[in-house]
């Protein structure tokens, strides 16, 4: 997260890649929500509306919190789910593979 940290126009956002790079999860991912709150209010860039939205995925499944991961991964499976080209596209996406863990969990 070193470049997107860099990169990252919002304060919310670098506390939260900081906090996850100490390996703080928990502080992360409560980073992270407050980030999305934010970035919702500023109407930032989608872009990173999506960093703050992977990141909080990421740390959903350090902390083992599997439904709320599964939930937000679905999310972005309804999103990707307009036919098979964009299913050869999602199985790259690493929230593919965090909604197969937490479906397993």
């Amino acid at each position: 997260r070193g470049l997107a940290a860099e990169v990252a126009s919002s304060a919310h956002l670098r506390s939260a890649f900081a906090a996850e790079a100490r390996g703080d999860s928990e502080a992360a991912l409560e980073l992270y929500e407050s980030a999305l709150g934010a970035l919702a209010d500023d109407g930032v860039s989608p872009e990173a509306a999506q960093l703050a939205q992977r990141g909080r995925r990421e740390c959903l499944m350090q902390l083992g919190r599997w439904e709320e991961l599964r939930d937000a991964s679905e999310q972005l499976l309804a999103a990707a789910n307009s036919g098979l080209g964009s299913w050869r596209e999602a199985a790259h996406e690493p929230w593919l593979r965090m909604l197969l863990v937490s479906a397993a969990k």
